[in-house]
């Protein structure tokens, strides 16, 4: 069930508490998670009565972030473990226990020969789109890191500046020259604002393609899914009017999961 964006209005001032072991549902794996404390200056009510949430564990291998209740954890690992059994004993030892039969079915969806009754399959090619669609919402809205190419054409519109600044106070030699240097420096602090700006804009677009398609593409990979289920799948999510059903396009995650079976 995909939570609802009233509830997610509440993840925000992040705080990190540590590491913990826990079930993705979109890589089908144990993984390490990283464990957040959040809303805590959130001082209004959630929206329509939704649920508050204290802590939101975030998948360190796709951008799965899913409410927890921190009390669950037998403890929090301080630092990042590599190896995921010495994690899951330190903080999370009865998980093969407690999910027992999502394990199993994770498993067996690995095997070449895996069969699943239509009704499941169906809600398992749905799955991931609805684990995601929240995380999604959350990174358009608020979450707006500075990616790579927001950050390098940052740098580089500054050091321009400041190469034709320098340039000005070296090469000018009256009046007419200084106007010259100076509208160079105002365009290229213009042109360069500008373009880093629009970076900015498109840097949730590249995470969408980096991150959220890969990360599908890699839950639906075992499922061997059509591209008829697919458009399907994308249609659904869109229908129920959130933003994943819209940045991410059905031939492009065809391609995605094509790579994967050919791999």
């Amino acid at each position: 069930m995909i939570i609802s964006y009233e509830a997610w209005e509440a993840v925000r001032d992040e705080r990190k508490l540590g590491y913990v072991a826990d079930f993705c549902p979109v890589c089908r794996e144990i993984r390490a998670c990283r464990l957040f404390r959040v809303g805590e200056k959130f001082s209004a009510e959630p929206l329509n009565g939704a649920p508050r949430i204290a802590n939101v564990v975030r998948c360190e291998y796709c951008p799965f972030t899913t409410p927890v209740d921190a009390l669950t954890y037998a403890s929090i690992a301080k630092t990042a473990c590599s190896d995921i059994e010495t994690l899951i004993q330190q903080t999370n030892p009865q998980i093969r226990t407690k999910l027992a039969g999502s394990l199993a079915l994770a498993e067996r969806l690995k095997r070449p020969d895996a069969q699943v009754s239509s009704g499941l399959r169906q809600s398992l090619l749905l799955e991931p789109f609805q684990h995601l669609a929240g995380p999604l919402e959350v990174m358009f809205r608020r979450d707006k890191k500075l990616d790579r190419p927001t950050i390098g054409s940052g740098l580089v519109t500054i050091v321009l500046t400041f190469l034709l600044v320098g340039g000005c106070t070296a090469f000018s030699h009256g009046s007419k020259d200084d106007e010259k240097w100076f509208l160079a420096v105002a365009l290229a602090a213009v042109i360069g604002g500008l373009f880093t700006l629009v970076q900015h804009a498109l840097g949730t677009k590249r995470r969408v393609r980096t991150e959220f398609i890969p990360a599908l593409a890699n839950a639906l990979r075992p499922l061997k899914p059509t591209r008829e289920e697919l458009v399907t799948c994308v249609s659904t999510v869109r229908a129920g009017g959130w933003r994943l059903g819209k940045e991410v396009q059905p031939e492009q995650l065809w391609s995605a999961v094509e790579d994967r079976l050919a791999a």
